[in-house]
């Protein structure tokens, strides 16, 4: 049995190294607030009925991780991995959004666009030979330092077949996340959320296997009546849950800006 001081030196130790862990802002010093930045290696879920929000974040984030480590970024590359049915919804990044939050970052946003990569699938088939081509661009190129996944069970409440689509899903993105995992990228993905009673947080699509993998996971959920979205902590590795604020999506989604609120129920 090893001696209580070396436990405790290994806890003190351990306690240290996530002090250390590398961390980008999210673009909204509120949301920061709330889930303790975007950390190096980590994963992250971002689900609920808000696009505006989960867009907007996920602009955020793919511009900021451009940023320089000193000014809030991880100063590196990042992949976008999109899943969208190109009929019903849009297929490509907001080239005007990623403009404006470059700029306002005091990036030029042309060198910002090099440093992103963007991968679509347009349906069930296509996601399979995309997260292929996702996993060999992280294993070539050690500059990526964030993988962001939007829309990620996109096909599963279009799929004729969604137990079979959701076993397709766990075994095409799996080796993807484990590379990223083994790769020390952080992970951050989108999914809508599941139909719930408006009195509990709904599940996310996907439920026990995006929830197992994500280390940290915020539901966003519009509210009308404050022109807001109330984003609630729902997992974090050491803050304590479940706790929320109420984010404001400005006009074209490009910014959030927040305040604390006690609670996650009106």
């Amino acid at each position: 049995m090893w001696p209580l001081e070396v436990v405790f030196r290994t806890a003190a130790q351990a306690l240290e190294e996530e002090r250390g862990r590398l961390k980008m802002t999210t673009g909204s010093g509120d949301l920061d607030a709330l889930i303790g930045g975007v950390e190096l290696g980590r994963s992250y879920l971002f689900y609920g009925d808000s696009q505006e929000a989960l867009d907007a974040i996920v602009h955020g984030v793919l511009v900021n991780s451009v940023l320089p480590v000193e000014r809030g970024g991880f100063g590196a590359k990042a992949l976008y991995f999109n899943n969208c049915n190109y009929h019903q919804g849009k297929t490509i990044l907001n080239p005007s959004m990623l403009w404006e939050l470059a700029k306002k970052a005091g990036l030029e946003p042309r060198g910002a666009f090099r440093n992103m990569y963007a991968i679509c699938a347009f349906n069930e088939q296509q996601q399979a030979s995309a997260a292929k081509e996702a996993a060999d661009l992280l294993s070539r190129d050690g500059e990526i330092r964030l993988l962001v996944m939007h829309d990620l069970t996109r096909f599963l409440g279009t799929s004729r077949r969604p137990r079979e689509a959701y076993l397709a899903l766990r075994e095409v993105v799996g080796p993807l996340w484990q590379m990223a995992l083994r790769k020390g990228i952080t992970m951050i993905t989108t999914c809508e959320a599941r139909e719930a009673d408006v009195r509990h947080i709904p599940k996310p699509q996907g439920d026990a296997f995006l929830r197992h993998e994500a280390s940290v996971i915020v539901y966003l959920r519009k509210v009308e009546k404050l022109r807001g979205v109330r984003a609630c902590l729902v997992k974090h590795p050491y803050k304590l849950t479940p706790d929320s604020m109420i984010l404001h999506v400005s006009e074209g989604g490009m910014d959030l800006m927040g305040r604390t609120t006690p609670t996650f129920r009106q």
